[in-house]
């Protein structure tokens, strides 16, 4: 699924995200192609892996003072 249902919405509110059906059904097929995507993740990488993988990409040396 594309991007969320809300750009454009004609019935768009502050509040709309708990009430909206269109917006309920696609935070949770996003919600279960990340929980996918993180568990294919966790199956090739350790835990560890991957916070030492984040912190490399942010420029922070793991481990060090």
């Amino acid at each position: 699924m594309g991007k969320a249902p809300c750009k454009d919405c004609m019935d768009r509110t502050p509040t709309c995200h708990t009430s909206c059906e269109l917006y309920i059904r696609f935070r949770k097929t996003k919600d279960k192609e990340r929980d996918k995507r993180w568990e294919i993740k966790t199956e090739t990488n350790s835990h560890e892996e991957i916070v030492s993988n984040r912190y490399k990409r942010m420029g922070i040396i793991f481990g060090q003072p």
